[in-house]
């Protein structure tokens, strides 16, 4: 019975709930991160065949993505940096700076990253619009009701500090 009613508070973006505030600290272990990663390339066909995410200190990360496409490697190490800041008017877009080998690799990994489904590429920084694939995912648009969505990194953990906010005037 709870779950329905959750669920229908999450269709109606809490609607029979207004003022209601959420603020939380939510700590997701590396390990979490890398099986979604697992069971969404598993989903699609493409040079990417497996990534593995390693989270360290200080908003950085490196990535070991396994490839299948020629002139490519079998398996390149990519370090990149998160931005802390995701919630951005009204909008969730998690900013991540690539730092990608030289040569034709280098060129190539964020126009590869840039082909991929809500992201996209201005050269080495990309840009993912967790909101779209949020929606997507669940069928439901929150991010007019996210105040505050921030990102940081500790060794083997991805910390999401959020706050959620509903009107309270009525929706």
């Amino acid at each position: 019975m709870l779950q329905k009613i959750l669920e229908r508070e999450l269709a109606t973006g809490f609607a029979s709930l207004p003022g209601t505030q959420i603020k939380g600290k939510l700590p997701v272990p590396g390990a979490l991160i890398n099986q979604a990663l697992k069971e969404a390339l598993s989903k699609k066909s493409g040079p990417v065949k497996g990534v593995m995410v390693a989270l360290l200190e200080g908003n950085k990360a490196i990535a070991v993505v396994a490839l299948d496409q020629f002139m490519l490697p079998k398996t390149l190490e990519l370090p990149f940096t998160i931005e802390p800041t995701v919630a951005r008017n009204g909008k969730l877009i998690a900013t991540i700076q690539l730092e990608p080998p030289g040569g034709l690799v280098g060129i190539l990994i964020p126009l590869l990253a840039g082909l991929m489904p809500g992201v996209t590429a201005q050269g080495t920084t990309l840009s993912i619009d967790l909101g779209a694939q949020l929606k997507e995912k669940s069928g439901h648009d929150f991010a007019h009701l996210i105040d505050r969505l921030e990102l940081s990194t500790r060794r083997g953990f991805l910390d999401i500090v959020f706050s959620l906010r509903v009107p309270e005037e009525a929706l």
